[in-house]
């Protein structure tokens, strides 16, 4: 809106709130497979759970999709029906399981993986300015289990080194038992802690899915507390 009115076409953005945004984008839904229309500002203030197609204001939208008895768009006698698809069939794929090229070894005995926390979300661009969650979260720090720092000499809150084929991460290591034995995790929220470089770059051939769950890893104590790739 305040781009289209300093370039002089306010008469072009007429939904002026984020309501009438909602309602634009409702009535174009109606001319397609996914009609929303009926799931107004008043009813989402109301209702819980609303899911589409719900094509007026008292549709209850539907719980399943492609099923006669809830889905307005399966056609009478067909019981279940991906119209979505020019078969009208569900278009499945069968693949065989074909097991992460990531391995221990003598010199990277332990597996890292990686992942979210409740207070942060990804990378922490938004949820890292919300002063009660950045509060909350604190630092990223190098989890690993009781046995497993016993074992490497390391103590609660030593600096540490995760160290990969791909690349090294130095952090501050948190000793808990939420990792498993011979596991260690990080999460990615942190700038500071940027364990993506020591992360495996193996992906999915058909999907381009990256696995960064799993990398062989060594851990140790040190003394440095940079990050270096």
């Amino acid at each position: 809106m305040d781009l289209a009115d300093r370039l002089g076409h306010r008469d072009l953005i007429t939904a002026r709130s984020p309501e009438a945004v909602w309602d634009e984008w409702r009535n174009v839904s109606a001319s397609s497979l996914y009609n929303f229309q009926g799931i107004t500002y008043a009813r989402l203030r109301k209702e819980r759970g609303l899911q589409w197609p719900c094509r007026a204001p008292e549709h209850p939208g539907i719980a399943r999709r492609y099923l006669e008895s809830e889905d307005p768009f399966v056609q009478k006698g067909a019981g279940i029906e991906f119209y979505g698809n020019h078969a009208k069939k569900a278009v499945v794929y069968l693949r065989p399981y074909v097991p992460s090229p990531e391995r221990t070894s003598a010199d990277y005995p332990m597996y890292l993986t990686t992942g979210r926390i409740l207070e942060q979300f990804h990378t922490g661009t938004l949820t890292g300015r919300i002063q009660e969650l950045h509060d909350a979260a604190g630092p990223a720090k190098i989890q690993i289990n009781p046995q497993d720092a016993f074992v490497l000499r390391i103590q609660d809150g030593d600096p540490v080194e995760v160290k990969s084929k791909y690349g090294t991460v130095r952090g501050e290591a948190v000793l808990t038992e939420m990792s498993r034995r011979g596991v260690v995790f990080a999460s990615f929220y942190d700038s500071r802690l940027l364990i993506n470089f020591a992360v495996a770059d193996n992906y999915d051939p058909a999907s381009k899915e990256p696995e960064f769950k799993v990398t062989a890893v060594s851990v140790h104590r040190t003394s440095v507390w940079d990050v270096v790739s």
